[in-house]
């Protein structure tokens, strides 16, 4: 025994010596880890204390700023408020005074601006405490701006920035009034007998038929308390008992909503649509026989850029003395502005815009210039039109315009907008229609969440539209509610010409002068080449279409009959080959023999064009060229002593659709010579390549060219 305890005390030894160190190391771990917790519990509780010391000073700073009850507060002080309360954890308070003598919020018409309580003097205060009018007021760079967003989201918050409420003028109404009740349903979950569904939290039977109606729908039906079904059709499945539809509604405990798989179904008081099929024309109306049938079209092309040659190739094969050509140049595009002007002043149905917008992509200001164009266009007593089409200097024409003017003079008297299609609740989410936004500082902000005007039709779809007159001279003149309430809503709406137009035409008179076709067909390639765009002007993700390509041809040819007569986009510099195809299909080799049909060139410098003047790197390059050039020509000869004294324009060249180097124009003088004399020189890049190790098989390319 004794043995034995010996040996076990022994090993014990053993082992307390062998594991001794990674006993104290352990313990030093330990004690470490208490280090480390108890100084991050000291940096937490002091970020904590100077967060609240944060709160409490800005709370006393921002007393001090609000005025008293009896002063009215202006605007103008909302510049003396600090940056830092504008944080994201924080309620912004701020007092505005309706009656202030200050810069109103600007809308597509001054004279028809909703002026909330305009008959009394009141102060509003207000906490903006919406995330994204937090956000865009912070990143604001103006106090007009953040003075303006915060207007706008304190109106909106109140209820008061548009009416809530529009009464639709369509004399088409339903079979049935609005709220006919035509009782409790049974629906089946693999083939439901509505087809979209939105939950509201506050469903009730008047607040789905709301819902349904903005949507377009005829009927609506309350399931399951809170689901809300819309349609055009119901009835697949038996009527139930009253029973099954008992549950209570959330919106009105008064009332039910339905069951589980049991849904009431109400009338919206809504007609179908009529979407007046417009299918092409065959025959060509002779304008010997029939002059006076044929409508004459006013072009409105809006263009930008400096694609010139491309807007004048496109003004060519659309060019009519009968028709009129109504040009507007975006106002940061001078060099545009300068080249087609000359057009105007030779051409008697040729005219350009005498108001010129900054226009951002999805801005309000795209709807106010449309409207500033058929101000000007009914203004003009000698051009006796009757449709409204819109072009971009990308667009071109699939069909001859003889095509569409026969078209046209069939159907004279129709709107010609294409929708959306059938999920109107998913457009508008998608769109962005729910959401409020301003425009200032060339950005395009998002304020917030909204709800839409009840009562009224809405729907979209495409900002390319062929608009008869007589609707157009309504949309602009007209003093009804809808007018002018669809005006107030759409100063604060992004993509406002892919809505109004539409929603407008739904909810006049005009309702019954509809074709569901913008004349124009779209290469969308959402896949390919629609991201989120567009996000440094505007607080959401946009997208635009993808240029056509020479392989793309029997696409189009796929349209020949169908009442299409343009397409988009086309872009030269992108490929300049499907526009030469075009030109043959519609107008054989008549231009085969120009050198603009292997060539094309675009302006990207011009002297004359101070909008644009290039930034120091460009023209670093542009000034590199000539040097070169001066010391060519006198390495030729002593007498060629050049003297540089200005750079008049450069071009970019292509041939066959491949870059071919910069044309650079520049004036210059002889030594002996007093006169300038302008001097157009060629810089072309070199195309080589070059093995760095040639004794080896495996070279490294050097220069690689990508169409």
């Amino acid at each position: 025994m004794a043995a034995s305890r010996v040996n076990s005390d022994r090993v014990c030894a053993r082992i307390c010596h062998k594991y001794k160190y990674f006993f104290y190391f352990s313990f030093c771990l330990l004690c470490l880890q208490f280090f480390i917790g108890y100084n991050f519990y000291a940096v937490i509780q002091k970020k904590l204390e100077s967060t609240e010391e944060w709160k409490r000073k800005a709370e006393e700073q921002l007393k001090r700023l609000t005025p008293p009850a009896s002063f009215q507060a202006k605007p103008a002080t909302f510049s003396k408020v600090p940056k830092k309360l504008y944080h994201d954890n924080e309620q912004i308070h701020w007092h505005i005074d309706d009656s202030a003598d200050v810069k109103s919020v600007p809308s597509l018409n001054q004279s028809d601006k909703f002026k909330p309580n305009a008959d009394k003097k009141m102060e509003i205060t207000c906490v903006v405490d919406a995330k994204e009018a937090r956000s865009a007021i912070s990143r604001a760079k103006t106090v007009e701006c953040k003075q303006e967003i915060t207007k706008v989201a304190c109106l909106a918050k109140e209820g008061r920035l548009y009416p809530t409420n529009l009464t639709s003028l369509c004399p088409f109404k339903g079979t049935y009034p609005k709220g006919h009740y035509f009782g409790c349903y049974k629906d089946v979950t693999q083939q439901r007998d509505l087809a979209v569904v939105k939950e509201l939290a506050q469903n009730s039977p008047n607040n789905c038929i709301e819902f349904c109606l903005t949507a377009g729908y005829l009927y609506a039906g309350l399931q399951y308390t809170k689901e809300c079904w819309c349609g055009d059709m119901y009835g697949l499945y038996d009527k139930v008992l009253e029973s099954s539809c008992s549950s209570k509604c959330p919106g009105d405990p008064t009332l039910t909503c339905g069951g589980y798989l049991s849904q009431r179904i109400f009338s919206t008081g809504l007609a179908e649509k009529k979407k007046n099929p417009a299918p092409l024309v065959t025959d060509v109306i002779s304008s010997s026989n029939e002059s006076t049938a044929r409508v004459r079209i006013v072009f409105v092309l809006t263009v930008s850029g400096r694609a010139v040659r491309q807007v004048k190739r496109l003004l060519n094969n659309i060019y009519h003395p009968q028709h009129y050509y109504y040009f507007h140049v975006d106002s940061r595009h001078q060099y545009m502005y300068m080249e087609l002007k000359p057009l105007a002043e030779k051409l008697p149905n040729v005219r350009m815009s005498g108001q010129r917008f900054a226009t951002i992509w999805g801005g309000a200001s795209l709807l106010e210039a449309h409207f500033s164009f058929i101000k000007d266009l009914l203004s003009f007593v000698d051009w006796h039109w009757d449709y409204y089409i819109n072009l971009s200097e990308s667009d071109y024409p699939i069909k001859t315009i003889e095509s569409l003017v026969s078209y046209l003079s069939k159907y004279k008297g129709f709107n010609f907008m294409k929708s959306h299609g059938r999920d109107t609740p998913t457009f508008i989410r998608k769109q962005g229609l729910d959401q409020n936004f301003y425009e200032c500082e060339n950005h395009l902000w998002r304020i917030g969440h909204r709800e839409l005007p009840k009562g009224i039709r809405f729907d979209g779809g495409s900002d390319w539209v062929g608009l008869y007159r007589d609707f157009c001279s309504y949309a602009l003149n007209s003093e009804d509610e809808v007018v002018i309430g669809l005006k107030q809503m759409f100063s604060y709406t992004l993509l406002p010409v892919e809505s109004f137009f539409h929603i407008l035409l739904h909810n006049s008179v005009f309702c019954g002068m509809w074709a569901d076709n913008n004349l124009h067909m779209t290469n969308w390639r959402r896949k390919q080449g629609c991201k989120c765009q567009y996000k440094h002007i505007v607080d959401w993700c946009g997208c635009s279409p993808n240029d056509f390509h020479a392989e793309d041809f029997d696409k189009i040819l796929n349209y020949e009959g169908k009442p299409i007569f343009f397409a988009r986009k086309f872009e030269p510099v992108v490929d300049q080959e499907i526009i030469n195809m075009m030109d043959i299909h519609l107008f054989g080799g008549k231009y085969q023999d120009t050198i603009s049909f292997k060539y094309f060139w675009q302006n990207e410098y011009h002297h004359l064009d101070k909008s644009t003047t290039g930034n120091d790197v460009t023209r670093t390059f542009y000034d590199s060229f000539i040097r070169r050039t001066v010391r060519l020509f006198q390495s030729k000869s002593s007498r060629c002593a050049l003297k540089v004294k200005e750079i008049l324009e450069v071009n970019l060249l292509f041939y066959l659709d491949h870059f071919n180097g910069l044309v650079v124009q520049f004036n210059a003088s002889l030594s002996e010579w007093q006169k300038s004399v302008p001097i157009e020189i060629l810089v072309q890049q070199k195309h080589y390549y070059k093995i760095l190790n040639p004794e080896g098989h495996i070279g490294r390319l050097q220069n690689l060219e990508i169409k």
